[in-house]
């Protein structure tokens, strides 16, 4: 019991590290899709390339509205400075304080 509750608080601890925060494009570009699953396969190769819904450049700010993880990817819904919504990659983002 000891166990699951130590687990249950580090979910909780890192998720809410990225929600509702500003974050910073750390790469010099990158994309933006529709939904998490396009953001995931990003760059793989044995699927057919998805077209970003944006493109964002090194030190373009966004908010974090939610993330999630999967294997293999840590994938982040931002709403862009537009008011546009989509999914990019969270290791493309450099996070900082919250709003």
């Amino acid at each position: 019991m000891k166990l699951y509750a130590i687990i249950i608080i580090v979910i909780f601890v890192v998720t809410a590290c990225s929600r509702d925060r500003y974050a910073v494009v750390s790469e010099k570009t990158v994309s933006v899709f529709s939904n998490e699953a396009d953001a995931a396969n990003e760059g793989s190769l044995n699927r057919g390339q998805v077209k970003p819904i944006a493109t964002l450049q090194e030190g373009e700010r966004v908010l974090v509205l939610n993330d999630t993880y999967g294997k293999d990817y840590w994938a982040c819904k931002i709403r862009l400075q537009n008011n546009t919504t989509g999914w990019a990659l969270c290791t493309d983002l450099n996070f900082q304080g919250s709003r």
